[in-house]
C-alpha cells in the first residue's frame, strides 16, 4: 500500500500544475520501507519535486506515522496528452 499511496500523492500534486487534457503516469518507483506502521494508524506522506526533465517529473517522499518515519522513496512520472494516451490505448486492446 506504500508504494500505492506515495503515487497517488505524487499524482494528486502533479496534477494541479497540468493543463486541461494533460495527467500523467508512473514510469519508476524505488521505496525503502524502514518500519511498520499497526494497522488502523494514519500516516502522512510529504512529497516534493526534485527535478523536471521535459514531461519526465521526478518526486522524492517521505513516509511517516505519529513516531517515526516508515518509508522514503522516489517516484518518476511522464507528463502525457490524455487523449493520445486513450487512443494508444484502445489501439493496443483491438490487438488483443
Amino acid at each position: 500500500n506504500m508504494v500505492d499511496d506515495m503515487e497517488y500523492a505524487c499524482f494528486r500534486l502533479l496534477s494541479e500544475h497540468l493543463d486541461e487534457g494533460e495527467s500523467s503516469v508512473g514510469i519508476h518507483v524505488e521505496m525503502q520501507h524502514i518500519s511498520a506502521t499497526p494497522l488502523g494508524e494514519d500516516v502522512r506522506i510529504h512529497v516534493e519535486i526534485d527535478a523536471v526533465d521535459g514531461r519526465k517529473v521526478i518526486f522524492s517522499a517521505e513516509i511517516r506515522d505519529a513516531v517515526e518515519t516508515v518509508g522514503r522513496g522516489k517516484h518518476t512520472r511522464f507528463i502525457i496528452d490524455e487523449q493520445q494516451h486513450a487512443q494508444r490505448m484502445a489501439d493496443k486492446r483491438a490487438k488483443f
